[in-house]
């Protein structure tokens, strides 16, 4: 697994459960296993391109393999789906990504980076899996170029054999207050 560099530390206990000490991190909550990637790596100036490395995406298909049967959400910061960011931003290796979820499937694709509220898609074993990325959670309103501030709260129910995902976007209101934004269900 791909190490955490000491940064990471505050943020261990909500990574993942175990004693893991690298990424990916595993954190199991009831019906619902969170696969955290770490896509973040130095890069030059006027890039912000992202890597998760072989041995990190082998690692999250084999924990998505191992917790089939629960609505398995992979967590990465740079997006998966084709043409949400442009090539200074992207994830290098993209492709190895999607081919690992592809194989072994999963229910959502939760993303930042892009700056904005993005609902896209990648090809999955059973159909189309939804991955949703949103605004930084920091932006204030009125800024170029960004949407403001946006968070989704995602609902998780097992129905029918199956699991049901309601979001609710919450954010930044023109009025400058906080607001729900909209709800819908993505399967």
């Amino acid at each position: 697994a791909h190490g955490a560099p000491e940064a990471f530390a505050p943020w261990r206990p909500w990574l993942g459960d175990g004693d893991a000490d690298g990424f990916p991190y595993l954190r199991v909550r009831g019906p619902v296993a969170m696969v955290n990637l770490s896509s973040a790596r130095p890069t030059p100036l006027h890039l912000a391109t992202g890597t998760l490395g072989r041995e990190q995406v082998e690692a999250a298909r084999a924990l998505l393999d191992q917790t089939r049967g629960r609505f398995r959400v992979v967590l990465v910061h740079h997006p998966v789906s084709r043409g949400v960011v442009s090539g200074r931003k992207s994830l290098t290796d993209a492709d190895a990504l999607r081919a690992a979820v592809a194989d072994a499937g999963c229910e959502l694709v939760l993303h930042g980076h892009a700056h904005e509220a993005v609902l896209s898609s990648l090809p999955g074993p059973a159909g189309p899996i939804p991955a949703l990325g949103v605004p930084s959670a920091s932006t204030p309103l009125g800024r170029p170029h960004d949407q403001p501030a946006r968070w989704n709260e995602i609902e998780v129910t097992a129905e029918g054999g199956g699991f049901r995902a309601r979001v609710t976007a919450h954010g930044l209101a023109p009025d400058r207050t906080v607001a729900t934004l909209g709800r819908f269900h993505l399967i």
